[in-house]
């Protein structure tokens, strides 16, 4: 007679994986400061009147700065003072301080995330700030915006004739002032300032913005990354770019001098392009 069937063998679906895998635990956190240890502390000393830094609820930088940031961390810095914009060549700028920095003390003295602006509003100058950096393990901060040369006006995939076929503009993909998916392209840092300034007073905002809806979008040649800038013209600055095929639309043609200031953005449209694809939305 023939041998009996093996046994089946239990094999745990991907589902029983995630669900046998270590939640995250809860962040230790620093009793000093009721903030999650294992950052870094830096001061920021102020002599003008402006910081030129907008401080805002944790929660409604989840789409921002905190898009990677997972739920119970984020539970864990729910009453902080978050700095959510930075705004170009003020104090703030020049000292460093970044999106997702939290702001502990003013003059020695502690404040809460309601409390920041007034205690810095009442405080004698110079100003004297200790700002915390989170962990970047458990707080990775998302930035994807810069200044580049882009041109968006040809059907054409590859490189423009000369560097004079760029636009400069100030490209922002998501932030506090968009949806994860949508890019917005400024004439200047400075005039993305006056639209943040417009949409937290509930201004139509007076300064010119393009903006492209990158659903359903993909990145040309991706896996060659960045991609060199050789114009037929000589003498022409190096440069590296990168092509987004728009689902609707010429294609978006981004560069930057250095690969590393292109990154930001490029990491941005690979993320609202992953996003679509786990959706199931392509």
């Amino acid at each position: 007679p023939p041998p009996p069937p093996p046994e089946p063998l239990e094999v745990p679906s991907l589902a029983d994986d995630r669900s046998a895998a270590a939640a995250p635990s809860a962040a230790t956190m620093d009793p000093e400061h009721d903030v999650p240890a294992g950052g870094e502390k830096y001061t920021c000393r102020v002599a003008t009147d402006q910081l030129g830094v907008i401080f805002m609820k944790p929660h409604k930088l989840e789409k921002a700065c905190f898009l990677k940031v997972d739920a119970r961390n984020m539970a864990a810095i729910k009453r902080l003072a978050v700095v959510g914009h930075v705004f170009a060549n003020g104090a703030a700028d020049a000292s460093g301080v970044l999106p997702g920095h939290v702001l502990l003390t003013v003059n020695g003295k502690k404040v809460k995330g309601t409390d920041a602006r007034r205690e810095i509003s009442a405080a004698e100058r110079p100003l004297a700030l200790e700002f915390y950096i989170l962990p970047k393990d458990d707080y990775p901060l998302t930035r994807e915006e810069g200044m580049h040369m882009v041109k968006y006006d040809s059907e054409n995939t590859d490189d423009p004739y000369n560097q004079w076929q760029w636009k400069p503009k100030y490209v922002v993909i998501g932030g506090i002032a968009a949806q994860p998916w949508l890019m917005n392209m400024y004439r200047s840092r400075a005039e993305y300032d006056i639209a943040i300034k417009c949409m937290l007073t509930n201004k139509k905002p007076y300064v010119k913005v393009k903006h492209f809806i990158l659903t359903g979008s993909r990145i040309y040649l991706d896996e060659q990354g960045p991609r060199p800038f050789h114009p037929p013209v000589p003498h022409n600055p190096k440069m590296c770019f990168f092509t987004i095929l728009p689902l609707r639309g010429f294609p978006i043609k981004i560069s930057s001098k250095k690969p590393q200031d292109l990154m930001p953005v490029m990491e941005g449209a690979r993320r609202v392009i992953r996003t679509m694809v786990s959706q199931g939305r392509y």
